[in-house]
């Protein structure tokens, strides 16, 4: 197991907005802060670039591993976490002949 020295000045980010972009060589999370929309009307929330993190594959495999470890973690110590339910799809309406 490898030791990870912090330096003192270490920059804090917040984000509550990820994108993720993959290539065959690495997996990249655009880490963003999402801001609610100027405009009302056209409902475009606009997300400001904080952080890019990139990793190999190899690593990346292994920081989901971690993650749900310490996800898991944190249910069984606090309780579960709420998530959105997923939105259904609207079906088209048929049009009678």
């Amino acid at each position: 197991m490898a030791k990870l020295e912090t330096p003192g000045e270490l920059s804090v980010v917040y984000s509550n907005a990820v994108q993720f972009h993959t290539s065959i060589s690495d997996f990249s999370m655009l880490f963003g802060l999402s801001q609610p929309p100027l405009d009302p009307k056209t409902k475009v929330v606009e997300i400001i670039p904080q952080i890019r993190v990139i990793l190999s594959p190899t690593h990346f495999k292994e920081f989901v591993r971690i993650a749900t470890k310490q996800l898991e973690g944190y249910e069984v110590a606090h309780g579960k976490i709420p998530t959105p339910e997923a939105k259904p799809t609207r079906k088209k309406k048929q049009t009678k002949k």
